[in-house]
């Protein structure tokens, strides 16, 4: 029984962690087209309740541009009545009218606003079809290499990328945020070159006018990209993954890391039943293998150290091997995240205190129950 448990907590888990980061790497090289992609322009959508970091994402973005010299307009989207001016970086602001009825609500009907807009415009011949859209929130910045993935890769209909926590708040928010870079390098990196996703993010998300045309944000949910991206992937559009990446700013304060979990927590849990069911099959094995593998891991081991539970050498030679390969996937991480040799130590220093911190928040939002209002956080860039 206990050579079950220890298969079971320790070895399949962590193995299975740097088995699926080392085969989704595999191959999504394998799978990249090198065909490239017909696209007239593209359109880097920044939505925000009107935070000043929307300037300088736009500033940024136009600065790196200067370089990559791509035919991009920057479009913001904010709603009737919120305090935001144009500058000099911005090329359309759409604002969202009080009258515009929808399923939607907070962000995602922001977001169908302006993909009707963008419609409008075709209809109107002032839009080519040939066209994508970067979705960025208020505190995401797209490196170059995914600015230029998103332009020309011909190989996806829909392009999500690696989510990268830079130290632009606080460090210690920030290396505890680590774990969603864990996230993007496991079960991103393969599910979405597979295009069988099992999350997907707004920020840094890219689609072509196809799937801008024929995909709805018309549906009441609190995780709108979920939602969004799985059912673009159940009507036939293709998901494609990029390693560029996109740099966000972590919480600023506990309290906002809670805010922002507890909205996504329940967000996921009330959008399963709007899910295709093969998606939802795949979020709600992946919610409680994440969820529970930890805290029965950290029992065991605490178990074992203590000599409660008593392991024969192979298992625990076994078990040796498991923590190993683990923490090479967080020195991976932490070395994908800063790209110098000392971030691979950072990561090692991260995977308990970034493990530990997901799951207590995680717990607390469940514990708190679902937000009765979209809860929106301090933006840094």
């Amino acid at each position: 029984m206990v050579v079950i448990i220890v298969i079971i907590v320790w070895i399949i888990s962590a193995v299975s962690i740097i088995f699926i980061m080392a085969v989704g790497y595999i191959v999504n090289v394998g799978r990249r087209s090198q065909s490239l992609s017909k696209v007239d322009l593209l359109i880097i959508q920044i939505t925000t309740i009107g935070n000043t970091t929307t300037y300088d994402i736009a500033k940024r973005v136009r600065e790196m541009n200067s370089k990559m010299n791509l035919p991009i307009e920057i479009w913001v989207v904010i709603d009737e009545g919120t305090d935001f001016k144009g500058s000099r970086y911005i090329d359309r602001i759409i604002t969202v009218p009080k009258s515009f009825r929808s399923r939607a609500r907070y962000k995602a009907r922001a977001l169908e606003y302006a993909r009707l807009y963008r419609l409008d415009l075709i209809r109107k011949g002032l839009l080519s079809i040939r066209y994508r859209v970067l979705y960025l929130d208020d505190d995401s910045i797209p490196t170059e290499g995914f600015i230029n993935d998103c332009f020309y890769r011909g190989d996806f209909d829909i392009l999500e990328t690696v989510i990268y926590p830079r130290n632009r708040g606080s460090r210690l928010y920030t290396f505890l945020d680590y774990i969603r870079t864990s996230a993007c390098l496991t079960w991103c990196s393969l599910f979405q070159t597979l295009s069988k996703p099992v999350w997907v993010h707004g920020e840094g998300m890219c689609v072509n006018s196809e799937v801008d045309e024929a995909i709805s944000w018309d549906f009441d949910s609190k995780a709108e990209d979920l939602v969004y991206g799985q059912i673009a992937v159940s009507n036939g559009f293709r998901m494609g993954f990029s390693y560029s990446g996109v740099n966000i700013t972590s919480p600023l304060t506990a309290r906002d890391f809670l805010r922002q979990r507890r909205r996504w927590t329940w967000g996921i849990i009330d959008s399963l039943h709007i899910l295709p069911l093969g998606s939802r099959i795949r979020t709600s094995i992946a919610i409680m293998f994440g969820f529970l593998i930890f805290p029965s891991s950290t029992l065991f081991a605490v178990l074992t150290a203590l000599n409660i539970i008593y392991l024969d050498p192979l298992c625990y030679v076994m078990g040796i091997i498991a923590m190993i390969l683990w923490l090479i996937h967080w020195g991976v991480t932490g070395y994908m995240i800063g790209r110098k040799p000392w971030y691979f130590i950072l990561g090692l220093l991260a995977s308990y205190p970034s493990s530990f911190w997901t799951f207590i928040t995680t717990f607390i939002a469940i514990l708190r129950r679902p937000p009765e209002r979209f809860e929106v956080i301090k933006k840094k860039v």
